[in-house]
């Protein structure tokens, strides 16, 4: 009996150790097989977000262009009518923010100041040179530009278009579609995947630092 055990220890110890080693690697394998996955679902999601932002600049830059080109618009805004090119564009502004969401409207002067505020119109003849650089590279390279920035009302897509009337170059306008709550919950129940945007506090000391220039807090989900 003593000598079955001696032989039939050394199988029976085998045996798990076999059984464990397979168990190991089962496990390793399956946690490979979700990071595998998960890789492959993060680089779906990555994609689409970037392709959605893509979007949504070029829907932008497309309505900036569509108000740059309205003949009356380019005439007040080439007499320096504030109040006449409000009255112009103001049904049209609130028509597209219920359509498409756009939250800002604004009109440039060289380099990048301020000449009406369509959304806001209390407010105007300040110098955004110095943290928004769409209308800034809008004006100066006289081309339509698109992107992602930290504007009035948070993180946004904003396009632009440059405005020329009697073929003299007059500034630009500017359209801004906000990234908000709702944005980052469609994303989400489209993707599968929880998202969160960070805004680095460097990108907002300039928008602090000027008075009354937050009209909505940076979205951070």
């Amino acid at each position: 009996m003593t000598i079955t055990r001696r032989l039939l220890a050394p199988i029976l110890i085998g045996i798990v150790l076999s059984i464990v080693a397979l168990v190991l690697i089962s496990v390793n394998s399956q946690q490979t097989l979700i990071a595998q996955r998960e890789d492959v679902q993060f680089a779906k999601a990555e994609a689409a977000l970037y392709a959605q932002t893509a979007d949504l600049g070029r829907l932008a830059q497309a309505l900036a262009f569509s108000v740059s080109s309205l003949p009356d618009a380019q005439s007040a805004f080439a007499e320096n009518d504030r109040d006449k090119l409000q009255d112009l564009i103001d049904s049209l502004y609130r028509q597209l923010d219920y359509t498409y969401g756009v939250q800002e409207m604004t009109f440039y002067q060289a380099p990048a100041t301020v000449f009406l505020r369509v959304h806001d119109p209390s407010r105007s003849s300040d110098d955004v040179a110095h943290y928004r650089q769409i209308p800034v590279q809008t004006i100066s390279e006289k081309v339509p530009k698109a992107g992602v920035e930290v504007g009035e009302s948070g993180l946004g897509f904003y396009g632009a278009a440059p405005i020329v009337y009697a073929g003299e170059y007059l500034g630009a306008v500017e359209v801004g579609l906000g990234i908000n709550q709702k944005f980052l919950e469609e994303f989400k129940a489209r993707e599968q995947l929880d998202i969160a945007i960070y805004v680095k506090h460097s990108q907002l000391d300039s928008l602090i630092s000027t008075p009354s220039i937050l009209a909505a807090p940076v979205p951070i989900a």
